[in-house]
């Protein structure tokens, strides 16, 4: 029913410029930043409920029995978790009604949907509503003070709290309960985290850093203050070397993995450049790990986006791994350097991690869906998608070289 149904949506101080930004720190270091303030929450239901002004001074009694929606709910329902943990608004136990029966996410309501998870676009073709987000932008380092009176902050938290009630209150009944139940699960467990080998995690960033160092060492143009990936100073050390420089010195460039290979055992510096770069990204992931730790859970607290591909499946919900941030799904399946990353989670005292995959499910049921019978007539026979496909074709196995 839609009166029971209430959209919420927080506004909180953020600055681009100061790094204080859940562009570049993952949700939980941001609520935990001493910086940290939503001066504002506007809130929408079926029942007549409008509101948008200070948390402190809204009726959380009127989310009590309701479903809550929120646009990317893991950061809005955090903001509310939080705010409890401050003591800025009241605990559900400590209200008449109690609290909401759920919270659900608008976001991945989209996503299932097969429509892009920004609200703008989000609003606009699930209910038909233009939104102007440039008000957004403007908001970046401006105090609670400048802002939470300020006319058209209001108009705009307010429309994106109708916005997504509009689009649950149409929409909502499409979302199958499983899926939604995955949806809040995968959240609930982003905000658990996972347990985390932490001396692990010291070790491992330690050692990557006297690596590092070592790489830096073999770099002649570091010492005069140039980025160990100066492209300019690396073609004036070739041309004092006599060695032509790639055209591109990217890391998926094969011009430059030929040059390093041609030229790393005369050159050091033509190896380290390479090394460096293979180190530096391995480091900062464990470096995400090592700032993105809750001591007193024990805890590494992620996000992993629900209903990320097209296909269906969860993606990654970090796009670099830096500030705390850390990609779950983009991990290292063997040591490198000296260092494996996947043994750093571990289970929590007196649980066992069980690791499961799927598989190239997607593969696997595209050829059952077609009913292609001689490649999972291979793959029964324990080939992998992958070997399957190559003996189909005469690419390896009976038949051909490989």
């Amino acid at each position: 029913m839609d009166d029971k149904l209430i959209a919420v949506d927080f506004e909180t101080y953020y600055d681009k410029a100061g790094e204080y930004s859940l562009s570049c720190m993952p949700v939980h270091l941001y609520l935990g930043d001493p910086r940290f303030d939503a001066y504002l929450m506007s809130a929408y239901g079926g029942d007549g409920t409008r509101y948008c002004g200070d948390p402190r001074g809204f009726d959380w009694n009127l989310l009590s029995g309701k479903t809550v929606c929120a646009h990317n709910a893991s950061f809005d329902e955090q903001v509310y978790l939080r705010l409890i943990e401050l003591g800025r608004i009241p605990a559900p136990g400590s209200l008449p009604g109690g609290g909401p029966a759920e919270w659900v996410c608008t976001a991945d309501l989209s996503a299932y949907l097969g429509v892009k998870r920004d609200l703008k676009t989000a609003a606009r073709v699930l209910a038909g509503m233009s939104l102007d987000k440039s008000v957004r932008e403007r908001m970046s380092g401006r105090a609670a003070s400048e802002l939470s009176g300020d006319a058209e902050t209001i108009e705009y938290a307010m429309g994106d709290a109708v916005a997504c009630h509009s689009i649950a209150a149409r929409w909502l009944g499409a979302w199958p309960a499983e899926e939604r139940e995955v949806s809040r699960l995968n959240r609930e467990a982003g905000y658990r985290g996972m347990a985390l080998d932490y001396p692990l995690v010291l070790q491992g960033a330690l050692k990557l850093e006297a690596r590092l160092q070592n790489e830096l060492d073999l770099i002649p143009w570091v010492k005069e203050g140039s980025p160990p990936l100066s492209r300019k100073a690396a073609k004036l050390e070739a041309a004092r070397a006599g060695i032509p420089l790639p055209l591109s010195l990217a890391k998926d460039s094969q011009d430059f993995v030929d040059w390093a290979e041609e030229f790393g055992d005369r050159f050091p510096w033509v190896r380290a450049m390479g090394q460096y770069r293979s180190i530096n990204t391995l480091l900062s992931r464990v470096r995400s790990l090592k700032d993105g730790y809750v001591r007193q859970s024990g805890r590494y607290p992620y996000s992993i986006k629900y209903f990320g591909a097209a296909t269906g499946r969860f993606s990654g919900g970090s796009s670099g791994d830096s500030g705390g941030k850390f990609n779950m799904q983009n991990m290292p399946r063997a040591e490198m350097h000296g260092v494996d990353v996947r043994p750093m989670f571990k289970a929590p005292p007196g649980k066992v991690l069980v690791v499961a995959d799927y598989s190239q499910i997607e593969a696997r049921l595209l050829l059952w869906r077609v009913g292609d019978e001689p490649k999972l007539a291979l793959i029964r026979k324990g080939l992998s998608v992958y070997q399957a496909y190559g003996e189909a074709l005469g690419l390896c196995g009976p038949g051909s070289d490989i």
